[in-house]
């Protein structure tokens, strides 16, 4: 590690490696008091990385901080600045070693985080020599978890379902990891659900959620417990969808996460429209919404309040306000690069003109609808699109 004697030749780089060396310890292990703590002190925390990345005597153990902290910065809303971070250690970072590895593993997560999939992708191929090479379980592991949250981020549920399936054969292998068990098994039971596997969805969850509440980490509980939820709905199981959904909120009542408690907005305003219990609905979504305008929230999150209040509006035929809230979805997933979405919203824009008498802006929505979904047809939801938007688009002949 770096803080060698002859190179901390001043009092303040002195100063300043101590107290890196004791955020080191603090943020080694998570805990509840440590995510109190850093609410806090994040900028305090922001500001000594800042400086020792600045200096060849302390950027390494600045560097393994950032590390241990890419879970808070998440949680904090932070990934932009602690991606700026990373990239700044990697350029110290000369040997392509475990450091060097775990790094770019953080920035492929924060940038996944930020929906720069391509980005992630790429982050992820250049690590994935080096992992392979040491041959270390851990960062295994993690590289073919974080590859499988990219998948499903990017609709390709397939291969997000078998890197999964991969990191579970590896912790099997091995000693076993519970943190990263535990996450897998979240993401390969939103897979599973989202390519219509419900009962495999279900057991993956369930496990997960176990896993979760013994380790004590409750945000983690809370979203596993939410794609609970959304599994039960889309089984079509609305009585446990309700009280999954009212056991996350009361559990973020006392929390700090806006953006955890938006997606629960979203998911529950969802479940009151597929109830077609439109007034309730707009109760979620103008909460989420109220979230968007007053704190910092992805640029993903905000782009699911806008559609999914827009096609809210539509249903109650209040037109404007639909092209108003899809237009500004629409604006955002061009940015996000996310097709599959991008495309329900564009479709979803197409049935409002259309309903407004507006044929030919409607097939121009419905056209670009399909040539977008046209490729993603082996995702359940892709092909459902499609079936809808091309069915609407025959109503404007």
């Amino acid at each position: 590690m770096s803080g060698d004697s002859h190179k901390l030749n001043t009092p303040f780089l002195r100063i300043l490696h101590n107290t890196l060396v004791v955020w080191l310890a603090d943020t080694s292990k998570f805990s509840e008091a440590l995510v109190q703590k850093l609410l806090v002190e994040a900028e305090n925390l922001y500001q000594v990385l800042d400086f020792g990345l600045r200096h060849e005597a302390t950027w390494e153990v600045a560097a393994r901080v950032v590390c241990q902290t890419r879970l808070f910065a998440s949680r904090l809303s932070q990934q932009r600045v602690w991606l700026e971070l990373v990239v700044r250690a990697l350029v110290w970072c000369q040997e392509a070693g475990h450091l060097w590895a775990e790094l770019l593993l953080v920035q492929g997560q924060l940038q996944r985080d930020l929906a720069e999939l391509k980005a992630a992708f790429a982050t992820f191929a250049e690590a994935e020599p080096m992992i392979t090479e040491l041959g270390n379980r851990e960062l295994i592991v993690r590289l073919l978890y974080n590859l499988a949250e990219t998948y499903q981020e990017d609709d390709q549920l397939q291969i997000a379902k078998q890197l999964c399936l991969q990191a579970i054969e590896q912790l099997e292998a091995g000693e076993d990891m519970p943190y990263w068990r535990a996450a897998t098994l979240h993401i390969l039971g939103n897979a599973q659900r989202d390519l219509g596997e419900l009962d495999e969805a279900l057991v993956s969850l369930k496990q997960a959620l176990v896993l979760e509440e013994k380790m004590g980490d409750s945000l983690a509980y809370v979203r596993v417990l939410n794609n609970l939820g959304r599994t039960f709905v889309t089984a079509g199981q609305f009585e446990q969808a309700f009280m999954v959904f009212t056991d996350c909120l009361e559990l973020l009542a006392d929390m700090p996460y806006e953006n955890d408690k938006l997606v629960v907005y979203i998911t529950c305003g969802s479940l009151y429209v597929e109830q077609s219990q439109l007034e309730h609905a707009e109760e979620f979504f103008t909460k989420a919404i109220a979230l968007v305008r007053t704190t910092p929230i992805p640029l993903n999150s905000q782009a699911i309040v806008f559609n999914n209040l827009g096609y809210l509006f539509f249903l109650q035929k209040r037109l404007a306000n639909a092209r108003y809230f899809l237009g500004e979805a629409i604006t955002l997933r061009r940015m996000l690069s996310q097709d599959l979405r991008l495309a329900n919203s564009i479709g979803s824009l197409g049935e409002v003109l259309l309903c407004e008498g507006d044929r030919e802006g409607a097939k121009r929505a419905f056209d670009e609808a399909l040539a977008l979904v046209e490729p993603l047809q082996n995702v359940p939801w892709g092909a459902r699109m499609r079936q809808r938007f091309a069915d609407q688009r025959q109503l404007c002949m």
